[in-house]
């Protein structure tokens, strides 16, 4: 299973729509948040695929979208969230104590513009960067593994 997780589009909806297009192999598309209704103008690439949005701290006002979601593929459990909450600009501590609390083995989050990946203690902690910079993410779920790719466009 492929995963594709955007985060922090801002409504660069070339830049979302040229990830998209590049990855159309995906299984399922994430995004964590901030402008992520921009997701409302993608429907040509996301019709036949499973869809997944957090809601950000630029989301907050008329968002329907949920501020975290826990759910699993191919048997790994993932926890997703925008990132502001758990206040990720400061460090991963709050954010991977939830992590283990929710038995996630990976953590999706943004808010930091940043890409970031970390392993530790068998949770493994993933910011894809911010599509306003042209940076996003894959995750392939293989036969129990998990191997993370960022990439940029």
């Amino acid at each position: 299973m492929r995963l594709l997780i955007v985060s922090d589009s801002h409504s660069y909806y070339s830049t979302l729509e040229n990830i998209l297009k590049r990855e159309r192999s995906a299984d399922m598309i994430i995004h964590l948040g901030d402008h992520a209704d921009d997701m409302n103008m993608m429907t040509e690439f996301t019709e036949q695929k499973a869809v997944l949005i957090c809601r950000g701290n630029c989301d907050i006002y008329g968002s329907d979208h949920a501020e975290q979601h826990v759910f699993e593929a191919e048997g790994k459990k993932i926890l997703c969230c925008h990132g502001h909450r758990y206040h990720v600009k400061d460090g991963m501590y709050a954010l991977y104590s939830a992590g283990r609390e929710q038995g996630a083995e990976l953590c999706l989050f943004g808010h930091t513009h940043y890409s970031f990946v970390e392993e530790e203690n068998g949770i493994t902690l993933l910011n894809p960067g911010a599509v306003c910079n042209g940076e996003y993410a894959t995750v392939d779920i293989t036969n129990g593994k998990i191997v993370i790719t960022q990439k940029t466009i």
